[in-house]
């Protein structure tokens, strides 16, 4: 008989985490019998009181349940337990305490900030007031933040509670202030060799291009996921000037759920993309393709001739679109924000990068682009792969927790 392990996510949202819990149950199926925990995650943020006890009574019914089961998994974003700092932390141990071998994803891990930073010191000191107060709310909010994730990994170290998380940067981070703690990296993965393939033999490049507007002699640019300012379409935008008219760009995405407000006509991100878009006189080069579902996406990553991640700086330690991207061994094209040069010591020569925001240098790395990184792309995915990344969690679960 399979031993019993459980999956605790945002499981069913329309979320990167959701779909790296999805992989996960996937990997795991091939050993364990899975099941996964859907958290109530727009109950645990409401503020009422019907909705709130609804959610405790859901989180009492998961915590009783997941004492039956031989491994549990968590995966652990702020947002997804809570509004506030107690209410994350105290939803999280109830789980976290339920099975004695239990290891926690971290998605990402937000340090303290100093008040006294160089960027609010600058504009309070010019009487730039309002930057110099958006600047100290911002630090605030981070080191608000940063507290309950300083608990969560102080309860796992007491608790001798394994930890995951995307970067050896952020392990070693962790580490220099938990030096008990069992911690342990591994960058994303969704497939495995198996998958790939059948992917791969299902990808038909003739009725992507048809489905979605394009001629055959069309360079597709594709820039995908949620449609959200950090992604930084702006950027992708402006490099089409300094590119031949057949290279086209496609937004595979819709607007995030969380963006939506009740009487909005339209959003304001994508309305300021409308915007540049026609002053720029590039409505026939930029094509707005919709949400995919997790088939959809996968196909669109293989079929464009470009995949383009040009985000900001985030504080996120990992992109579920850059994994896949390198997983499908497309021609990828990121911006130099500190998730994607973390993920390139994994990937080494698997693709290239660009200065955040230059627009002009975009469009060189994707001229100079000449063929795929195809070594250093094999070399990544034979290393890390969805089968491989299981096999970290089960020798942390085999080996014994507490």
């Amino acid at each position: 008989m399979k031993k019993k392990l459980a999956i605790v996510s945002s499981y069913g949202e329309l979320c990167g985490n959701a779909t790296y819990s999805e992989a996960l149950r996937i990997g795991f199926s091939k050993y364990f019998d899975v099941k996964v925990f859907a958290l109530p995650v727009r109950l645990l943020n409401e503020t009422n009181n019907s909705s709130k006890k609804m959610a405790q009574k859901i989180m009492d019914d998961f915590s009783a349940e997941l004492k039956e089961f031989d491994y549990v998994n968590i995966q652990f974003e702020r947002g997804l337990y809570g509004l506030t700092n107690s209410d994350v932390y105290n939803n999280f141990v109830k789980l976290a305490s339920a099975c004695p071998k239990t290891m926690v994803t971290v998605h990402r891990y937000d340090l303290p900030m100093s008040f006294l930073n160089r960027g609010c010191l600058k504009n309070f000191l010019s009487l730039q007031l309002k930057a110099g107060l958006q600047s100290f709310i911002s630090t605030f909010k981070n080191n608000y933040a940063a507290k309950v994730y300083k608990e969560i990994l102080a309860f796992c170290e007491k608790k001798k509670i394994g930890v995951m998380v995307h970067t050896s940067r952020e392990r070693f981070l962790i580490s220099m202030k938990f030096e008990k703690l069992n911690i342990f990296d591994c960058p994303i993965s969704f497939l495995n060799k198996e998958l790939l393939l059948k992917y791969k033999s299902e990808a038909n490049r003739e009725l992507f291009l048809k489905e979605n507007g394009f001629d055959e002699k069309d360079v597709v640019i594709g820039i995908f996921g949620f449609v959200s300012e950090y992604k930084g379409h702006h950027v992708a935008i402006k490099a089409l000037k300094y590119l031949p008219e057949n290279y086209k760009l496609a937004i595979f995405g819709g607007q995030h759920p969380g963006s939506i407000k009740q009487g909005m006509v339209v959003d304001p991100y994508i309305n300021s993309l409308l915007t540049l878009i026609n002053q720029e006189e590039l409505e026939k080069r930029v094509q707005f393709c919709g949400a995919l579902d997790d088939d959809g996406f996968i196909n669109a990553l293989l079929c464009s001739d470009f995949n383009l991640l040009p985000y900001f700086e985030t504080g996120q330690s990992g992109s579920g679109v850059a994994s896949l991207s390198l997983e499908t061994g497309g021609k990828l094209i990121m911006s130099q924000n500190l998730a994607f040069i973390e993920l390139s010591k994994y990937a080494k020569n698997a693709f290239k990068m660009f200065s955040i925001g230059n627009y002009i240098e975009l469009a060189d790395c994707i001229l100079n682009f000449k063929k795929p990184l195809t070594q250093g792309l094999e070399a990544y995915f034979e290393k890390y792969n969805l089968d491989e990344m299981v096999k970290v969690y089960m020798r942390y679960f085999e080996s014994g927790s507490r």
